[in-house]
């Protein structure tokens, strides 16, 4: 039975749920609050989670409301996760106490904000015409998508300068918008038209001749969206004809059923009770969407701080927060009930005073009664610290000195306090993980964005663009100058002449490009000197596929030859990246793999060790899988995704919030977006500078700088946005007035009017991101700040920090006076000097604790041991023993070490992997070559003939093949089997395949099978596998090679969607002249658990051969 008042207390459920702890009378209030909408504003670091999960323990105890009618929503999984798991547990708690039995299943439904509109749209999508099973799309799958319609589209007029990811980006942000703020592209189009042209056709101001640039800016860029929308349009309809959706399409579908009265009615039937966390982040189709169901007087609890409202640019709506007690009244028409969570359980004394002053003017924006944070009773003191350096690169030094002094960089096992450093900008991650790694802390950057500035992944992704693009010299001089190949800077300079050597050759009248032509007498360039901006772009990357050939006497420009050893390496690079474009064929993700492979960065980080040796490489691999998960494998190119990479590299924001889990084993860096909803001991803010963070240059004298949303090609302007004005008329956001009878001044005068409002509003915004940074941290902080970076000009401390200094909340570092004294005298001195460096460069330098003396003593061992006689001693004999006992012992147990299989495994290989597989493995930990021999080059020449006689052109020619000189002994065996051949009945037969690539994923494996040939039959297909000896002698040989051909079969039927049925298998053994059939099948859920180990590969498990 219900009850309609509360009989048990909220602090009679904690002192069950939690012992020795009361809720504050904040807290109370909360928990016990009365059956209509109300607004609690909760502070960071408030107890907002637990106080919720008290909240629904309180209702179900009460009997207010059963657990499966109350509905809790969040932003990210990990909050709705741990928010459901805090309930289950509380309430299991409970009903332990109370003696109450129930299901297993018994609780409330927790969810994301998505994943609630997402079963909406499932259960209730066909009643307006939607398929309800609609797949939503990942990130990466947009971006394929979109790149595929925008394809169609001809850019070259309006943005001819604009790259393919820039457009890219720009469609799918304005299709975000549009569908945000519920604008149809047939309404958004003309409107962007329009607003275009008001900044044309004005009068000239008096004694100017010409129209400014500004306004024609203005205006190209408003066409340029209009454009655009049409590219938003066709890929919405794309989307439809795919079958799929991504998340703003699935909240502007679910806001359309909550209209729908029969939904309306059954969603609020079936949860009486409705919580809303981070109510502050919701976008204008959310809070749509949210209204349709749950306004009229639902009993909603909104839960949100506006000090923590730092998704504006995301799509949050602008006053969202403020407007809910408007939005949501009682049934009697009254604003929703205000409530407070200020104790904060988090943070130490003097970090909650330092984020009480930097948010204290924001209370007059927020038009909420928002209290400032109170401390704990068991708070400590805590500790916030801050330096103003001379320039960045000795602001990351001292960030990376700071943290060593919590114990990160004695590399010990032990227990540390964890630690972040929170950036503004992702630009920031480069400097400061360089210092990092040379103080020898382990860290991990955090987001896709600032991954693509690791050393590792910069080095995989530049291998990759240059084996997909060979305009892009910049990547190739990346792997060039690198560690690994340590050119010296003279054949550097020899390639650059090479190059143009080549764009000569190849632009003169009849040239080809190719080194053969006369040569100069000086041995430089034969052809008319070319200008740096004349040269083919290709030149670069051609130039080492193409190196001048051995013994010549080419010379560059100012007389030098090219290395042996610069050679040796050019080459090995040039073969690495051919090897790349053959596997071009395979999936994104393998294409990684391959990179990480080819380049030997796998052992290098295995080598390594240590705590996320791979974490970034392996997160690179993840984003690359998942970029080909969806979709039409055919759009995720390997170019669409350097594009997607691209695009990211550029896009500064990023982050989604507390999408990660907090490390214990190293260092964090990070932007402050994707640090929200996350708490470490120490958090270091480095950058607050005044032009960096904030973002606008507040004392900076010159106009405000902001674009706002007059030229970026993929932001909706704030007129076209639902939540540009209040329900009374008043502006949320900054108005761009202009009146109809206004000349070129004075347009340009109200433009800047504007921007110095959304200057000021950018500003409030990064005031709140400050907020957010602040209040990550539990006990210590450091806030940084530098004059010079690589500007000329010198920029002041952020008024932030001059805002905690002033407040005497900060304490000094090391400097005294560090933000009150003037600017430093002198040059800059990052630019004062040329910049100098050691060349080639040295791996080792700069490293706290270098390796280099370990590594040279090891050498120097190594040498001895080669150079000494051998001693013969009892001592050496023993220890050898020791030595050979213990290898075989791992060869034998080689333990849980794994070793990666090659990117595309091959029959041959999957049936190694079954008969011989510690060998196999063997093989691949230490691969060590096979000694040519005369039984394998005569195979080689016997499939090179039925090549010929098929006439199909060999892919190699036989003189090239090692050991050709021996092809003499062979040549009457040879001829025998060719007789063989002839006189077989697939003589006369004409293949539909001669030596197919088949690249098949089969079972999550990623099969490459090249069957000799393949003829079609009445019913089907035969795979010839020519074999020029004879028959195994004994059955269990023929059944191992029976498994290959099963193989062969399973590919070739995948390749082209037919059952296993239809293709039949058979060797040919040219030695005797026997067919002999397989018929041995292997289904696609077997070849994973062959790479695992698990397949038998028994005489039992295969069917006999034929002969005829």
């Amino acid at each position: 039975m219900r009850v309609t008042a509360a009989q048990v207390s909220a602090a009679q459920i904690a002192a069950v749920i939690a012992p020795g702890t009361t809720p504050t009378p904040e807290q109370t209030a909360v928990i016990e609050a009365p059956d209509v909408p109300s607004l609690v504003v909760a502070g960071a670091g408030s107890g907002k989670t637990q106080t919720m999960s008290l909240r629904i323990v309180w209702l179900v105890a009460n009997e207010l409301a059963a657990p499966e009618e109350i509905l809790g929503l969040t932003f990210t999984r990990k909050a709705a996760g741990e928010l459901a798991e805090r309930v289950r547990r509380q309430l299991r708690r409970w009903w332990a106490h109370e003696g109450t039995v129930v299901t297993a299943a018994a609780g409330p439904t927790v969810a994301t904000y998505n994943s609630y509109a997402a079963s909406v749209v499932a259960d209730h999508a066909l009643r307006i015409g939607h398929d309800p099973g609609a797949r939503v799309l990942s990130e990466g799958s947009r971006w394929q998508l979109a790149h595929e319609v925008l394809a169609g589209f001809d850019f070259a007029q309006e943005a001819p300068s604009s790259a393919v990811s820039t457009l890219v980006g720009a469609v799918l942000s304005l299709s975000d918008s549009l569908a945000e703020h519920l604008l149809d592209p047939a309404e958004a189009g003309p409107r962007l038209a329009g607003l275009g042209e008001e900044f044309l056709g004005r009068e000239l101001a008096p004694g100017k001749r010409s129209y400014p640039k500004d306004l024609s800016d203005v205006a190209a860029s408003l066409r340029l969206r209009a454009s655009l929308v049409d590219v938003v349009a066709r890929y919405r309809e794309r989307k439809a004809e795919l079958g799929v959706m991504d998340f703003a399409d699935q909240v502007m579908l679910a806001g359309r059923l909550a209209r729908v009265g029969a939904v309306r009615a059954g969603e609020r039937a079936r949860f009486g009770r409705v919580i809303l966390d981070e109510y502050q982040d919701t976008s204008v189709a959310q809070l749509d969407f949210l209204h349709s169901l749950f306004g009229a007087g639902h009993p909603v609890m909104a839960v949100g701080d506006p000090n923590q409202s730092i998704y504006g640019w995301r799509g949050a709506s602008a006053g969202g927060l403020n407007a809910f007690r408007d939005t949501f009244r009682t049934r009697d028409g009254a604003p929703a009930t205000q409530l407070h969570l200020s104790t904060a359980w988090r943070n130490d004394r003097a970090i909650l005073d330092a984020a009480n002053t930097i948010a204290a003017p924001l209370a007059a924006d927020t038009g909420l009664d928002v209290p400032p944070l109170q401390p704990r009773p068991s708070a400590g003191e805590g500790a916030v610290l801050g330096e103003y350096f001379a320039t960045v690169e000795d602001e990351a030094d001292g960030v990376a000195r700071y943290l060593a002094r919590f114990g990160w960089a004695d590399g010990e096992e032990r227990a540390r306090p964890t630690a972040a450093v929170l950036c503004r900008k992702r630009s920031q991650f480069g400097r400061l993980s360089a210092a990092l790694r040379r103080h020898g802390i382990p860290f991990e950057v955090v987001g896709l964005g600032g991954l693509l500035s690791v050393p590792e992944v910069v080095d995989v992704v530049a291998a990759l663009q240059a084996a997909h693009d060979p305009t892009r010299g910049d990547a190739l001089m990346r792997l060039l100058t690198s560690a690994r190949l340590r050119l010296g800077l003279a054949d550097i300079a020899f390639l650059g002449d090479w190059g143009r050597h080549l764009a000569a050759r190849r632009r003169a009248p009849g040239g080809t490009g190719t080194p053969e032509g006369p040569e100069s007498p000086d041995g430089g360039l034969d052809a008319p000197e070319l200008e740096a901006d004349e040269v083919d772009e290709r030149s670069i990357v051609e130039a080492i596929e193409d190196l001048p050939p051995v013994g010549s006497t080419w010379r560059d420009s100012r007389g030098h030859e090219l290395s042996a050893a610069a050679r040796e390496r050019m080459s090995a690079l040039a073969g690495q990246l051919a090897a790349l474009r053959r596997a071009t064929y395979l999936p994104v993700g393998h294409l990684v793999a391959e990179a990480e492979r080819l380049l030997g960065l796998d052992i290098e980080l295995s080598a390594r060790g240590g705590a996320g040796a791979r974490v970034h490489l392996d997160r690179l691999g993840e984003v690359a899988e998942q970029f080909t998960s969806e979709l039409d494998s055919s759009a995720a190119t390997l170019g669409a995704f350097l594009d997607y990479l691209d695009a990211i590299d550029e896009h500064e924001r990023g982050g989604e919030p507390g999408q990660v889990d907090v490390a214990t084993d190293r260092v964090q860096l990070l932007t402050v977006h994707a640090a929200k909803g996350l708490e470490w001991d120490v958090v270091v803010v480095p950058g607050l500078r005044d032009g960096s963070f904030p973002t606008m240059a507040v004392k900076e004298t010159r106009g405000a700088q902001t674009k706002a949303w007059l030229t970026g090609a993929g932001a909706l302007p704030f007129p076209l946005r639902r939540d540009y004005r209040d329900p009374d008329g008043s502006d949320r956001l900054p108005a761009l007035e202009i009146a109809p009878g206004a000349d070129t001044a004075d347009v340009l005068e109200e433009i800047e009017t504007f921007r110095r409002a959304v200057a000021r509003h950018e500003v409030a915004e990064d005031r709140r991101v400050a907020y957010v940074a602040l209040t990550r941290a539990r006990t210590h902080m450091l806030l940084t700040g530098a004059w010079w970076s690589e500007a000329k000009q010198a920029r002041g401390s952020s008024i932030f920090l001059d805002e905690l200094a002033a407040a005497g909340r900060i304490g000094q570092a090391d400097t005294e006076g560090a933000f009150s004294g003037a600017q430093p005298e002198g040059d800059n001195p990052l630019l004062a000097s040329p910049v100098t460096g050691q060349w080639p460069a040295d791996p080792f330098a700069g490293l706290e604790d270098s390796r280099r003396p370990a590594l040279e003593a090891a050498a120097a061992r190594v040498r001895g041991a080669i150079e000494a006689p051998a001693a013969g001693s009892t001592e050496d004999v023993d220890r050898l023993v020791e030595l050979l006992l213990a290898e075989d012992a791992r060869r034998r147990d080689p333990g849980p070490s794994e070793v990666p299989l090659p990117v595309a495994v091959s029959p041959t290989a999957l049936t190694q992997l079954v008969h011989h597989r510690e060998r196999f493995v063997r093989n691949l930990r230490r691969p060590v070559p096979r000694e040519p021999s005369v039984a394998a080059l005569r195979g080689t020449l016997f499939h090179q003939w039925i090549e010929q006689h098929y006439r199909q052109t060999s892919l190699v020619d036989v003189e090239d093949l090692p050991g050709a000189d021996d092809a003499a002994h062979a040549d009457e065996t040879t001829a025998a089997l060719q007789e063989a051949f002839e006189a077989s009945e697939w003589a006369a037969r004409t293949p539909v395949e001669i030596e197919l690539d088949l690249v098949v994923p089969v079972g999550g494996v990623v099969v490459h099978a090249r069957p000799d040939a393949i003829f079609a039959e009445p019913d089907g297909f035969v795979i010839l596998d020519w074999k020029s000896g004879r028959p195994p002698a004994t059955a269990e040989e023929l059944r191992e090679r029976e498994l290959q051909l099963a193989l062969y079969r399973l590919a070739w039927a995948t390749y082209r969607g037919i059952d296993q049925s239809r293709v039949r298998a058979a060797f040919f053994f040219a030695a005797t002249g026997e067919t002999v059939e397989a018929h041995r099948t292997v289904i696609p859920e077997e070849v994973p658990t062959i790479v695992a180990g698990r397949h038998s590969g028994s005489a039992s498990a295969l069917q006999p051969a034929a002969r005829r």
